[in-house]
């Protein structure tokens, strides 16, 4: 037996059936475009059994899914409306980039750490300044036990600090 494909009208795709009620698009009072190929995210008012919720959506133009036939069809029927641009996300920051750098296993952090400067011995006097005794226990602690580092480990930061690195040099280290 043949399935026969066909396009819902905006009527039958303005109301979604969910196994827990039937959610029906109202409007959409704010929208932006996310990419240069007509995907946009926006905020919608939807009816779900008898309640009007704000809800944010994304809609591409090739989506035949869920509401998204009759979100793109409300655009055509309100040409007043104004869809936001697009806007690149901002460069991240070097905290963000650094955030993002991954872990280092131990053996590959000890010898990076080691070409950069930072030998056993730099190490163990960084950990030997610390005055609170707490602290430098667990700095001790991080320095045997941890199995890999992170780049804004405050391990890595102390010893790094100790030793007079700046953040571009520690950086090479995971970027090697």
């Amino acid at each position: 037996m043949a399935v026969q494909e066909a396009e819902l009208t905006t009527q039958e795709a303005e109301s979604v059936l969910s196994p827990v009620g039937s959610l029906t698009f109202i409007r959409v009072i704010d929208a932006h475009y996310m990419d240069n190929i007509g995907t946009i995210q926006a905020i919608i008012i939807v009816e779900f059994d008898g309640i009007e919720s704000e809800v944010p959506y994304v809609t591409n133009p090739t989506d035949p899914y869920s509401l998204s036939p009759a979100i793109r069809q409300w655009f055509l029927d309100n040409p007043e409306f104004v869809i936001g641009p697009y806007v690149p996300p901002p460069e991240p920051t070097p905290e963000e980039l650094r955030a993002l750098m991954p872990a280092l296993p131990r053996l590959t952090f000890r010898n990076r750490f080691k070409a950069a400067g930072m030998t056993t011995a730099v190490i163990n006097n960084a950990i030997a300044a610390i005055e609170d005794e707490s602290e430098q226990e667990d700095m001790q602690i991080a320095w045997e036990d941890t199995q890999s580092f992170g780049r804004l480990d405050p391990f890595v930061i102390m010893v790094a600090t100790f030793a007079g690195k700046t953040s571009a040099q520690i950086d090479t280290i995971w970027t090697a």
